[in-house]
């Protein structure tokens, strides 16, 4: 292994690198002012080789080419060049650094790539023809152009080690293109600039595997975007600080496919618009979608902060884990309809056929979401939401309609359904041939029967599914709607709601089925405002089967209502403590009930009735103060009651501070 020097054994470097003598392992140490490459350094000779400055000082030693061209063009497989301390600098629209070789691997020790041209590139892949092609940056090396890496098309891998940094001065700092791949990117250096960056990080081709760790993404403007059509196999991010966006374009921002999504100890921020987005592009049918994404760990001293929101994701997910973050949504001057979580779509009314693609579960544990504005016109809190009816509506179309029975003999005991969704299933009470033309007029009050030719069929509930997710353990402060749920079959266990907002809810359960609501504290203290909500007419399909048992709902403003129900979806209401001392323990049937007793008496009356149910607060204790008692400063206040309140109960309890009376068992269907 042989160093060569410039000026000294050769006069310039091209005349170096041309040589015979100079081979595989050699060295070429090159002089300030000796790094003019001609028209460009034409890496094509299959040997691997160091070009390094003499002084270990990157800006000492500048290798450039003549006429504006790039100034390494890599021409040959095989090759591996590596630059060290030195810079490498051009002025051409294609790139500094141009590759064609099919398995050239480029290294920078100490070494800075420039592009003074308006529209240049730093480094740019545009082979298309494939092979084992690396870039590695190490060492405290800097690429700086308005595209810093671009295309990368059909390589390997890139890696970017802690020290290094990737900015672009105008628009881009690493494309990966439509139709382009590489393989593997890894980082835990910083890519990207505060301000003159459009993206850190834009992906509308494919990246088999991408892992962040440790180091910053910084953009003006959407720093980290998975594009419509991009594609990322598996992408770990952790430790991560991430500070960009713009109103429209989250920090994050994946409207492509993400397989595999590990997003930990990260710190997001967007002091424009939402911090992680995965929702509706443009069109609207662009959707960030993936198999199983994990946002974690997100807390303390790092958070996930948005002006206009904090986490929203639409669709297309299989499985979504949100756990242990701190979210919220930025205080800002005007209102902003932004959330701090948002899951799913609002799609409206489903109809027959129509798939909305909507995320397969969710398990939303030990967040804080906090809404800053916490003020009427400035969003709900949280939203979750698939769609009206999804999953009760999915159930109803695996039964058999009417049309397929008409006119056919049915046993005793069969299920179907009417031709037309009306939220409930039908149950053949007495065996016989159904009529074969007229299809009956269907009763929808559990228990009535109707007669079907010689056969007899009686309305039935459907039965309580699987829960298909959780909303578990959560604090939620402020917005106008702190939590609203319009998901089916979610288990909401233990959370802590507050908020402040005159004339909205805590909880609102907006036209969703099959919830388990247990075990939660909601304290709202504006006025006309509600602890828990239950209106149907929200998704425009009946809701059905849920369960709202051994919960707190608190609210101490004047003409409020610490449960308000305008819907008979509620299967299960009992053992919950209600506290208004300035307004009402509940409104049902359309009135105003001022104690226990009275919503006792309201549930036993028509059209609530119905002996198949448990929904009569007979073991809801009588209104009483659950004592929040201060333990800390802000808005968190109520989140402790005092050891002797009456919200208390048993002495074994699985949340301590949580439910009226604790009982552990969910009452059963």
């Amino acid at each position: 292994m042989t160093t060569w020097n410039v000026p000294g054994d050769f006069a310039d470097l091209p005349t170096a690198y041309a040589s015979g003598s100079v081979l595989t392992g050699d060295t070429i140490r090159v002089a300030p002012d000796y790094g003019a490459c001609g028209a460009y350094l034409n890496v094509n000779r299959a040997i691997n080789i160091t070009i390094e400055g003499s002084t270990g000082v990157a800006d000492d030693v500048v290798l450039t080419s003549s006429g504006g061209s790039y100034a390494i063009l890599f021409n040959a497989n095989g090759v591996t060049t590596t630059f060290k301390d030195l810079t490498i600098s051009g002025s051409k629209a294609e790139g500094v650094i141009l590759s064609y070789g099919q398995t050239a691997s480029l290294g920078l020790d100490n070494a800075k790539v420039t592009n003074s041209h308006a529209t240049g590139a730093g480094i740019i892949d545009r082979d298309a023809r494939g092979g084992n092609k690396s870039i590695a940056l190490t060492s405290g090396s800097v690429v700086t152009a308005v595209y810093a890496i671009y295309y990368l098309d059909n390589a390997t891998s890139l890696s970017i080690d802690a020290t290094s940094i990737v900015k672009s001065s105008g628009n881009y700092a690493i494309v990966v293109a439509a139709g382009q791949t590489l393989g593997t990117l890894t980082s835990s250096g910083t890519i990207g600039q505060a301000t003159g960056c459009t993206s850190a990080l834009s992906i509308a081709g494919t990246i088999t595997t991408l892992s962040l760790t440790g180091g910053s993404l910084l953009a003006a403007g959407g720093v980290l975007r998975v594009e419509n059509g991009g594609v990322i196999g598996e992408a770990t991010i952790d430790g991560v600080t991430i500070t960009g966006g713009t109103a429209s374009v989250g920090a994050v921002y994946i409207v492509g496919t993400v397989t595999t999504l590990n997003l930990t100890d990260c710190d997001i921020n967007n002091v424009l618009g939402r911090a992680f987005s995965a929702s509706s592009g443009s069109p609207s049918y662009y959707y960030g979608s993936g198999t199983y994404w994990r946002i974690a760990d997100c807390t303390g001293a790092k958070k996930i902060s948005g002006l206009g929101g904090g986490i929203e994701i639409e669709r297309n997910i299989a499985q979504l884990v949100i756990e242990n973050n701190s979210v919220e949504k930025q205080v800002r001057g005007t209102a902003n309809g932004g959330r701090v979580l948002s899951l799913g779509s609002e799609v409206g009314a489903l109809t027959d056929g129509e798939n909305p693609s909507p995320i397969g579960e969710i398990h939303v544990r030990g967040n804080t979401f906090t809404n800053l504005n916490n003020q009427a016109s400035y969003g709900h809190c949280v939203l979750i939401a698939l769609g009206a009816g999804k999953d009760s509506y999915a159930r109803y179309l695996s039964l058999e309609a009417w049309d397929d029975v008409n006119g056919e003999a049915v046993a005793g005991g069969k299920l179907i359904r009417p031709n037309a969704w009306n939220g409930y299933h039908y149950r053949c009470s007495v065996a016989g041939t159904c009529d074969a033309v007229t299809e009956p007029v269907w009763p929808t009050t559990i228990g009535n029967t109707v007669v079907d030719g010689t056969a007899t069929w009686i309305c039935c509930r459907p039965g309580m599914p699987p829960l298909a997710g959780e909303f578990v353990g959560n604090l939620v402060i402020g917005g106008d709607y702190n939590l609203v749920v319009k998901w089916n079959s979610l288990l909401i266990e233990g959370n802590r709601i507050y908020g402040t907002t005159a004339g909205y809810p805590g909880f609102f359960l907006a036209g969703a089925s099959n919830n388990v609501v247990r075990y939660n504290t909601i304290l709202q203290t504006g006025a006309a405002s509600q602890g828990f909500y239950d209106d149907e007419s929200q998704q425009g399909l009946p809701a059905t089967g849920n369960v709202v048992t051994d919960n707190i709902f608190a609210v101490t403003g004047a003409g409020s209502w610490a449960l308000k129900s305008e819907t008979t979806s509620l299967d299960v209401v009992d053992n919950n403590l209600y506290y208004a001392p300035n307004g009402y323990c509940g409104y049902i049937q359309g009135a105003n009930k001022t104690t226990v007793a009275d919503m006792q008496a309201a549930w036993a009356a028509a059209p609530y009735a119905d002996t198949e149910l448990e929904r009569n607060d007979l073991n809801s204790p009588t209104q009483a103060d659950p004592q929040f008692v201060s333990v800390d400063s802000g808005d968190a206040d109520f989140l402790s009651i005092a050891l002797g309140s009456p919200a208390r109960g048993a002495s074994s309890i699985p949340y301590a501070d949580l439910g009226a009376g604790q009982r552990r068992e969910l009452h059963r269907l």
